[in-house]
């Protein structure tokens, strides 16, 4: 069964943190509104103990770990990148820090807001996951302070390495809009780490390393975490400094949150590659992906529609249901959690041994960029099968 994507996540934090804060100044509008106007690494690993599991992954489940063998660090000063902020009013505008700045575990923020006059109704905060401030500014100059943490997660449990956005708060005047200005930083250890790992429910607890799926469109959330020569030891699965690349993406996809998704049989290596200061460090995981051979088989296995117009409706393509069983085999309706339309001629009747039927599946690409979902086919045979759909939105 797929795991609800990440992103679910970093709206559920902003959703939380903008709540939480409107309750905290609604107050204060509410009083000034009523009367007046206010290089190739080492390959071999070692088991490691399991670090704490993700927050979307079963408690009843412990990941597995492997790692790669120590590397010598450096610390290396790296600068920030500049980016345009993303302004969604011109109510206001970052001034410090800019849109992309690398941000460090630990740092304490300063915050520097340029708020264009009569834009802005009431008192102005700020609001993100990776910290907490409880200022709220009234009037010129808006000046924060905020602490990033230090600990592995940020809000709702996301890793607290990687990009964050950070949301000036306050209400637009004559309107229902309390966003401002929003900019997104970076939060990076500024060193090289000195050994990676990774942990995932579907590694080997024995014999050689490696991750195992007995089927297609399974999925597994890889945790790549890394240590540095501070003694900090985080997730970096997020890390801008961090590249996942998949051997053979035929037999198994994994996109930037370490989403490992199984597609048909094969063996393959996903590899994991930190680059900081002109150094590299690696960990290579292997990966085998078997499919089984007989109950209801799906062929193709997984569907790829490649490169679409966003706002169009793909071509269909054809998925072949056959029964592979010596018992006949009743489809039910399938239940579609990707952005595509499924028709089919499978569930009027039960399918006989040897037989097949077929469904019709048509792609949407909703926003550019990589889009992946499944359609999970329930039957009385195996229970469910899933099949994957993705895309490339341009």
């Amino acid at each position: 069964m797929a795991r609800p994507p990440r992103d679910v996540f970093a709206a559920v934090v902003s959703f939380i943190c903008r709540g939480y804060l409107l309750f905290a100044i609604m107050p204060v509008i509410y009083v000034e509104g009523m009367g007046v106007t206010r290089s190739s690494g080492p390959q071999n690993m070692e088991r490691q103990q399991s670090p704490s599991i993700l927050a979307n992954a079963p408690a009843t489940k412990p990941k597995r770990v492997w790692t790669n063998d120590d590397l010598t660090g450096s610390s290396v000063t790296t600068g920030a990148t500049t980016q345009s902020a993303r302004d969604p009013s011109d109510a206001a505008a970052f001034l410090k820090p800019h849109d992309g700045a690398v941000v460090q575990p630990g740092e304490t923020l300063q915050i520097e807001i340029l708020v264009t006059p009569g834009k802005v109704n009431g008192p102005v905060a700020i609001v993100s996951a990776i910290g907490d401030s409880n200022q709220v500014r009234e009037s010129p100059p808006y000046s924060f302070t905020m602490n990033v943490p230090r600990e592995d997660r940020a809000g709702a449990g996301a890793p607290l390495i990687g990009k964050h956005a950070i949301t000036a708060f306050g209400k637009l005047s004559g309107q229902d809009e309390y966003d401002l200005a929003s900019i997104d930083l970076d939060v990076e250890e500024r060193e090289m780490p000195v050994k990676l790992s990774v942990a995932g429910n579907m590694l080997s607890q024995y014999g050689p390393p490696g991750a195992s799926f007995f089927g297609a469109s399974e999925q597994d959330f890889l945790a790549i975490r890394a240590k540095f020569p501070n003694g900090d030891d985080f997730d970096v699965t997020h890390s801008t400094y961090l590249q996942l690349v998949s051997g053979n993406p035929n037999v198994v996809m994994v996109d930037e949150r370490g989403t490992l998704t199984s597609l048909g049989p094969g063996n393959t290596i996903v590899t994991a590659t930190y680059t900081f200061g002109g150094r590299t460090l690696q960990l290579s995981l292997p990966v085998s992906v078997s499919v089984p051979q007989v109950g209801l088989i799906p062929n193709p296995l997984s569907l790829d529609f490649g490169n679409q117009p966003v706002g169009r409706e793909s071509n269909p393509l054809r998925v072949v249901l056959t029964n592979r069983s010596n018992g006949m085999i009743q489809i039910y309706k399938p239940e579609n959690r990707a952005a595509a339309r499924e028709s089919d001629d499978c569930t009027a009747s039960q399918l006989p041994p040897g037989g097949s039927c077929t469904m019709s599946v048509t792609f949407f690409a909703i926003r550019p960029g990589r889009s992946q979902g499944f359609i999970f086919i329930p039957n009385s045979k195996s229970g469910q099968i899933s099949l994957s759909v993705s895309g490339n939105g341009f």
